[in-house]
């Protein structure tokens, strides 16, 4: 398990080095805000490894890092319910 954590968390630093300071999830109609953020990327949750993927409807499934507010920060543009389980593909 903390191998594959070790992988997620390599491959999101490549693309954004920056660590965020604080983390959203941004629930159902709450997506847009993380569009606000500057010097932003966006990495869908598909192209994580083995990061799990959203299944629900509406859930647009990035990871986005830049800043908001001008304070470095995380955000889940949907995210995985408990229901759904652990699904990874990678």
């Amino acid at each position: 398990m903390y191998t594959k954590i070790q992988e997620t968390v390599s491959a999101i630093v490549a693309r954004h080095p920056e660590p965020p300071v604080v983390g959203l999830i941004l629930g159902s109609g709450l997506g847009s805000y993380a569009e606000t953020f500057q010097d932003r990327t966006v990495m869908p949750f598909d192209t994580l490894p083995h990061f799990p993927r959203s299944t629900v409807a509406g859930h647009v499934g990035n990871l986005v890092l830049g800043k908001a507010e001008g304070i470095p920060a995380a955000a889940l543009q949907g995210r995985v319910h408990f229901y759904e389980g652990t699904r990874s593909k990678k």
